[in-house]
């Protein structure tokens, strides 16, 4: 279906959002395989670009607009914009360092036919052996709002990779999003620019309005994952947006860590070590212990050593 006009972009079943700087190869790149990873031909591309003159018309190549929205909005900011012109089922939050594989929407729109409560669906991100790389799905975050480790911690078959439940968040790059569940979530928040963190709060809007996020381990990607920030400013962002994320969404998790608990004749020995070694600090080496898949063994003896400090602790309490 040719689109005419940026209005039109709401014709498409999928539209897919790719937020960006400047006209690239690697955004052509990008482009060429998200129209060559639907069969039907039903998907479109509306291009954000990040600048230029908010006021100039938009360009349309076939399937593919471009948009100028006159000032660098960021990630989030560019993907709601995106929204504001189209009204189609689902949105494909695109960077233009990605490259999606051959048949990659296809699964992904399965995914989401089958599971109803599933809000968003993400491809895994491998590289040129098919092997998907470390730390590329999503973060587990501490009730501090910092990063304890990304999945996976290390490459690994996409054949054989089990697909965590736990994450506090799935990566947003690539994410196939149902627009009622967009709209639900109340789309992006634009405060977390340029990008940092964006992912992470979206996946808990998502969830605090009753949707799910998930990864597929049939659906593929290549993502390079550049960045034209300055490191050192990354890092500034990166603290800065891990406060604002854990006041918006840690602080009563935080809080009911710190609790002691009462005893209880149904709460197991075990549960209340637990809970102990929690409530003293010790959050970080257990979460870490009990969610590695391979982690330093000095900090996996620690957080042992706190477990039976405190289930022995419990024995002289109960």
């Amino acid at each position: 279906m040719e689109v005419s006009q940026a209005g039109d972009e709401g014709a498409a079943d999928v539209v897919a959002l790719i937020p960006t700087l400047r006209r690239s190869e690697r955004l052509d790149r990008a482009i060429d395989s998200v129209l060559a990873s639907d069969g039907q031909g039903d998907v479109r591309v509306l291009c954000v670009v990040n600048g230029g003159d908010g006021h100039a018309d938009p360009i349309v190549e076939g399937r593919v607009t471009f948009l100028q929205t006159g000032v660098n909005l960021g990630w989030a900011g560019g993907l709601n914009f995106g929204r504001q012109h189209s009204n189609a089922t689902y949105l494909w939050a695109v960077q233009d360092d990605m490259v999606v594989e051959p048949g990659c929407l296809e699964l992904l729109l399965q995914a989401l036919h089958e599971q109803p409560r599933v809000g968003a669906v993400r491809p895994l991100a491998v590289d040129d052996r098919g092997r998907v790389k470390r730390r590329s799905g999503g973060v587990y975050l501490s009730l501090d709002g910092m990063p304890l480790r990304g999945w996976p911690m290390r490459s690994r078959s996409a054949g054989s990779v089990r697909l965590p439940d736990d994450l506090s968040y799935v990566a947003g790059s690539g994410l196939l999003i149902r627009a009622t569940a967009w709209d639900d979530a109340g789309g992006w928040d634009e405060q977390y620019y340029p990008v940092q963190y964006a992912d992470a709060d979206f996946n808990a809007r998502l969830q605090a309005a009753g949707w799910d996020v998930t990864m597929i381990r049939d659906a593929h990607m290549h993502h390079a994952s550049s960045s034209s920030s300055p490191s050192l400013f990354r890092s500034l962002l990166s603290f800065h947006h891990s406060r604002r994320y854990r006041d918006a969404w840690l602080v009563d998790q935080a809080r009911q860590a710190q609790e002691v608990p009462r005893l209880h004749p149904d709460v197991t020995r075990d549960q209340l070590a637990l809970l102990l070694a929690q409530s003293t600090g010790a959050l970080f080496a257990v979460d870490a212990w009990q969610r590695s898949e391979r982690f330093h063994h000095r900090l996996r003896r620690r957080a042992r050593g706190l477990l039976w400090t405190a289930r022995a602790f419990v024995d002289r309490r109960v």
